[in-house]
């Protein structure tokens, strides 16, 4: 004996059937029993997120604000302006973010979470305006695609910024061709370069790298190629470069010390 999949569900398990379902079953070109309740879902389920993107030019204060977006490829206008499956359209989506695990390997609490609703989509482009604490640092983001039938996600890694930060260093001179280099501002877990540069004799220089800590700070020690008593005019320039996001320091000039060897 075979059974239509509205008997199935509405008899043996004792069911009420959505209209939804036939429809999707229908739609799905399931005409003849037996119907497989599997094959229905799995025609019908949304499609994963795809292109999505994280805007933080707005991450400022008062009221910092991040916009994430994607899109729904099956409300998606394809050519010709219709939709390539309307059947498979999400009706909501859930944004999860968390603080990269690399930076905060104990942190596993979401800074974000939050339902989207099917009102934020136009044409197949989904976005979540977030205002709240200021975001600043390496994210993983997660995006649940949800209907009647089943959901779907996708998940990116990003670094958030403050735009218009400057990041600042300062110098000290420790003596044999090494400088201390400590700074603030840079995006935290982000490699800085430090670069080193007098003009004179030519012109030479000489640097290093290090990471800034979880608040964006660094505190470093770097070397000079020649012997801080060749520079010209005793003059030597420092500058950081945050690796994130290509913000460059402040410019420190300083004087070697009268009488350096080193």
């Amino acid at each position: 004996m075979t059974l239509s999949f509205n008997e199935f569900a509405t008899q043996l398990l004792n069911l009420g059937l959505p209209v939804k379902a036939l429809d999707a079953a229908s739609k799905a070109g399931f005409t003849k029993p037996p119907i497989s309740l599997q094959a229905v879902i799995s025609s019908a389920a949304p499609y994963g997120p795809v292109g999505s993107a994280v805007d933080d030019s707005n991450n400022t204060d008062p009221g910092p604000a991040v916009v994430f977006s994607w899109t729904d490829p099956a409300n998606a206008p394809a050519s010709g302006g219709t939709p390539p499956d309307r059947l498979r359209q999400a009706t909501s989506w859930n944004l999860t973010v968390w603080e990269a695990p690399s930076l905060h390997p104990k942190s596993n609490v979401p800074v974000i979470n939050v339902t989207v609703p099917f009102k934020n989509e136009a044409a197949g482009l989904v976005q979540y305006n977030y205002v709240g604490d200021q975001l600043d640092g390496q994210y993983i983001y997660q995006i649940t695609a949800f209907n009647d039938f089943g959901s779907a996600l996708t998940t990116k890694e990003v670094w958030i910024t403050v735009p218009g930060v400057t990041p600042n260093i300062s110098v000290s001179y420790l003596g044999e061709s090494q400088w201390e280099v400590k700074g603030s501002g840079f995006t935290p877990g982000a490699e800085v370069s430090v670069q080193v540069w007098a003009t004179g004799n030519g012109g030479w220089g000489g640097g290093g790298g290090a990471p800034a800590d979880l608040q964006g700070k660094i505190q470093t020690t770097v070397n000079s190629f020649f012997p801080c008593s060749k520079a010209g005019q005793g003059q030597v320039q420092f500058w950081a470069t945050d690796g994130a996001t290509k913000a460059q320091s402040n410019t420190i000039n300083k004087t070697c010390p009268s009488g350096a060897t080193g």
